[in-house]
């Protein structure tokens, strides 16, 4: 069986620590038209789960500190243990969304559930899949859907990930260590658990995100959190002028898509959540994510996570303890590209995917932007005593718009 990546294992060791925290991630497939019935969901599944043979792995009995352990096993998948569906009171997604949250997944099993929720619409019907975070990581959620809904599901290959340049690593070790004498501080988003979690979310067009970054340097990736540092503005009235954000950065190559586990590094960039205009937040964020670029961080923080293979399972297992604590972490950021191509189940068109970050430890939110064909959805997974939640998602579409046209106008300055 194949060991357990550093990553794995940190995420695995995480829980273990914290009994009472979810290290769960997952996405909710909207699907047009009637649903299928459960039958035939498990049905459709059944031959594609083996392009996935990764979920049937069941994880090992305990944490180790010298060699990290393997995983426990393949065992055959019970589609009518892990494809289950519930009915759905009309207009009551998020509801059903948040109860299945909150759901624990089994330890005696493989790491992750499929259900197909209906009848909250005429016209609609969700498929909410989750899984541990040790299992994979968020692009894998891309992977799992393709492989699950795709007309002909199949990875590509391609070669294996070169070395990294030693000069480019270095400076980027130099940047990242520096930047971790960057002590968080303490904020509003910062809460002990209360055990209960929720989601809420927004769907924007991609357009809207495409005109703020089309006319110069910016990316995407910088729209998005330039409009997250605003949201977070006006959540807290002021009272958070400077965010510590970890954004991961996937490591995966072409040859590595449908392996799932967890290929992953991660930055921390700082947003400026002080700026009171909105071009200025973009200008700002553009800038620190350029210089970040430049310096080589993400390739440095690859290198480590290759180079943890080499350590004893100890040295590596604190790594999300670490990355992941309020004093150096305020907030987690993903954004995770959607399918690249059309996605049906029994020939219902998927019309829109929300993502579900993993919420760490006192982390009153966490965040995730998902595509999908020309739009994106950006949700917040986050503890039901966290004030104002609900408030997050329109906060962050009004930041994206505030005022309508000038995030555009940055980057002809």
């Amino acid at each position: 069986m194949t060991r357990l990546s550093p990553t794995d294992h940190s995420f695995l060791t995480y829980q273990a620590a914290h009994p009472g925290v979810s290290v769960e991630i997952g996405q909710i497939l909207l699907f047009g038209g009637r649903p299928p019935s459960v039958g035939e969901l498990r049905a459709h599944l059944a031959p594609r789960l083996d392009l996935l043979p990764a979920l049937r792995r069941t994880p090992p009995a305990r944490v180790a500190l010298v060699r990290r352990p393997r995983w426990a096993g393949d065992r055959p998948i019970d589609l009518v243990r892990h494809v289950r569906e519930r009915r759905v009171e009309t207009g009551a997604l998020h509801a059903a969304v948040d109860e299945v949250l909150n759901r624990p997944l089994p330890d005696d099993a493989p790491l992750w559930e499929l259900w197909l929720l209906h009848g909250y619409d005429d016209d609609e019907f969700a498929v909410f899949y989750k899984a541990h975070h040790p299992l994979h990581d968020g692009v894998s959620l891309v992977d799992v859907a393709e492989a699950m809904f795709a007309h002909d599901p199949a990875f590509p290959h391609g070669s294996a990930a070169g070395r990294l340049p030693l000069r480019r690593v270095l400076r980027g070790l130099a940047s990242l260590t520096a930047g971790c004498a960057r002590i968080a501080s303490s904020t509003p988003l910062h809460v002990p658990a209360s055990g209960r979690r929720r989601l809420v979310w927004c769907s924007v067009p991609m357009a809207w995100l495409q005109d703020a970054r089309r006319a110069g340097g910016s990316t995407i990736n910088d729209v998005y959190l330039a409009a997250l540092a605003g949201a977070v503005r006006h959540w807290s009235r002021g009272a958070i002028r400077r965010l510590q954000v970890l954004v991961p950065v996937s490591t995966r190559t072409v040859a590595e898509r449908g392996t799932l586990g967890n290929r992953l590094a991660a930055l921390r960039v700082l947003l400026p959540c002080e700026e009171i205009e909105a071009a200025e937040r973009l200008s700002a964020v553009t800038q620190a994510t350029r210089r970040a670029k430049e310096r080589g961080e993400a390739t440095a923080a690859a290198w480590l996570t290759q180079a943890g293979r080499l350590l004893p399972a100890a040295a590596t297992r604190g790594l999300a303890e670490l990355s992941l604590h309020p004093r150096l972490t305020n907030l987690m950021a993903s954004n995770i590209p959607g399918p690249r191509g059309r996605l049906t189940l029994a020939g219902r068109p998927l019309q829109t995917i929300i993502g579900v970050n993993f919420l760490p430890r006192h982390h009153g939110a966490s965040v995730m932007l998902m595509s999908h064909r020309d739009r994106v959805v950006v949700s917040f997974h986050g503890d039901a005593a966290l004030p104002g939640l609900d408030d997050l998602p329109r906060l962050w579409l009004a930041s994206l718009r505030e005022p309508a046209g000038q995030l555009v106008d940055v980057a002809k300055r």
